[in-house]
């Protein structure tokens, strides 16, 4: 059994008059952190298309991923955290709501259990 237990944490967006919004903080690698909005009503993960743009070229995929496909993302870390490999595709959503994407249902279908204590902001992923 692999479990991945974190606390949602605030956006690193600066906001004037709201509350941050709570995100999932992911790391690509060494390279890349993205705020993530968890956010399983959406049927798929994307990122804004600037966060799509700078992955593209840190990842070395100039070419193959230029009409604005989804690119497969690996070496994922919550809290330091490994978690499965991910396709994310660009979106203009997410820069709405000043966070660098949405983690959909395909990211936590990947587990068996996901758990939520709104109270704390506690998240346990559970892969049995």
């Amino acid at each position: 059994m692999n479990i991945i237990s974190f606390y949602l944490e605030p956006s690193m967006a600066t906001f004037t008059s709201a509350e941050p919004v709570q995100v999932i903080r992911l790391s690509v690698g060494m390279d890349i952190a993205w705020d993530m909005l968890p956010y399983p009503s959406s049927r798929r993960s994307v990122v804004t298309r600037t966060a799509f743009m700078d992955a593209r070229a840190r990842l070395g995929l100039e070419e193959e991923s230029r009409q604005y496909r989804g690119i497969l993302v690996s070496d994922l870390r919550i809290r330091g955290q490994a978690v499965p490999d991910l396709i994310v595709s660009p979106s203009l959503a997410p820069s709405r709501l000043r966070v660098d994407g949405f983690l959909g249902l395909d990211f936590f279908s990947q587990f068996d259990l996901v758990e939520w204590r709104p109270k704390t902001w506690a998240m346990r992923l559970t892969i049995d």
